[in-house]
């Protein structure tokens, strides 16, 4: 079964199919009339014989090539035997030419699936157009980020944990806000998780700080525990009523907090630590995910 991140990767397609222009059109020649509007197609590809063949996406522009989209998170030798079915069978469903794309956020994965693939003695092969990370641009333009926010996702799943994760962190709080509630808070999850710890931990901040909750209890015990934290003037005061504020949030949202955890939550003292915990506590399932440094 496919996992949540690969499923995750998947729906960037789906939330914006031009993802796939932006990111083959440096590597191949555009058609003259250029692409044209974008529809997802059906992207189970069907033999005659009993056997389900069903590729991650296909993607039909109104002119060029058609794509077959496969996100590979790992090596699987199988794929190199269904791949070119997918092809196949997209290319004659289709009448018109099919690259196969793979997507990938791994050096090591983009090396093993660009080998061409033999399919006979004659020397025929299927060469697949291999997206991996160095293919995936850093996003450093706040415009072009808000313009296509699933390529800054992308950005940051491929090179948040280089050099670049706090550049990526800093363009993420600026542009999630931007978009509606559900979006923004599944492409901060993506992007923190796939952020080193300190471009995480400015993230949570710089959310923590700037975000618009549209939720109005969770506006509401936001500024109560930066109220309170100010009002008290002391770091010490300041901790306090940052950890009463995660425990409101947890209590509104059902999530049970055992005496372990609320130990440990207790004995946390610094203001910037908490702050990532009351922005956890937002959306995680547990007390334990709240907590996970």
């Amino acid at each position: 079964m496919p996992s949540a991140l690969h499923e995750a990767l998947v729906d960037l397609f789906r939330a914006n199919v031009r993802l796939i222009e932006l990111l083959t059109a440096p590597l191949l020649p555009p058609p003259p009339e250029g692409l044209g509007p974008l529809r997802i197609e059906d992207a189970t590809l069907t033999d005659p014989r009993p056997l389900e063949r069903r590729a991650d996406l296909v993607i039909v522009p109104t002119h060029g090539p058609a794509f077959v989209v496969e996100v590979q998170l790992a090596s699987a030798n199988a794929k190199k035997w269904t791949w070119p079915s997918y092809t196949a069978l997209a290319r004659d469903r289709l009448q018109r030419d099919v690259v196969l794309v793979v997507l990938t956020l791994s050096e090591t994965v983009a090396a093993w699936a660009r080998e061409p693939i033999r399919l006979d003695p004659l020397g025929s092969s299927l060469c697949p157009l291999v997206m991996g990370p160095a293919q995936i641009p850093v996003i450093v333009d706040p415009a072009e980020a808000l313009a296509a926010p699933e390529r800054l996702v992308l950005c940051a799943l491929a090179h948040g944990r280089g050099p670049s994760g706090e550049a990526i962190a800093a363009l993420t709080a600026k542009v999630a806000p931007c978009l509606d509630e559900d979006r923004g808070r599944f492409y901060i999850d993506l992007v923190s998780e796939a952020l080193h710890a300190s471009a995480r931990a400015l993230l949570e901040s710089a959310m923590f700080e700037n975000y618009e909750y549209r939720s109005e209890l969770f506006r509401k015990l936001v500024a109560q525990g930066k109220a309170e934290g100010e009002a008290k003037g002391k770091a010490e005061g300041k901790a306090e009523a940052l950890v009463e504020a995660v425990l409101q949030v947890l209590g509104q949202r059902h999530i049970p907090v055992d005496p372990a955890g609320l130990a440990r939550l207790s004995a946390t003292t610094d203001p910037a630590t908490l702050l990532r915990y009351l922005n956890r506590a937002l959306s995680a399932a547990s007390l334990d995910e709240v907590l996970d440094d």
